[in-house]
């Protein structure tokens, strides 16, 4: 059995993006395959301008 991952390049462009595939039984005599679509969100990155500047939060658990 092979296992597949999607994979996208670094800063792919926000959206959407529908991508369809085959999956076939190995061995199969006829051959017996499926098609299937996977759908990938790809949301903004978080990109941090400033991040030496930060406010300090009280924990309860300080002594």
């Amino acid at each position: 059995m092979q296992t597949e991952f999607l994979t996208l390049a670094p800063n792919t462009v926000s959206g959407t993006y529908k991508i369809t595939y085959q999956l076939c039984e190995v061995g199969a005599n006829p051959a017996n395959c499926d098609t299937a679509e996977a759908t990938v969100v790809v949301t903004g990155t978080l990109d941090a301008k400033d991040d030496t500047s930060f406010t300090a939060i009280p924990s309860a658990h300080q002594q």
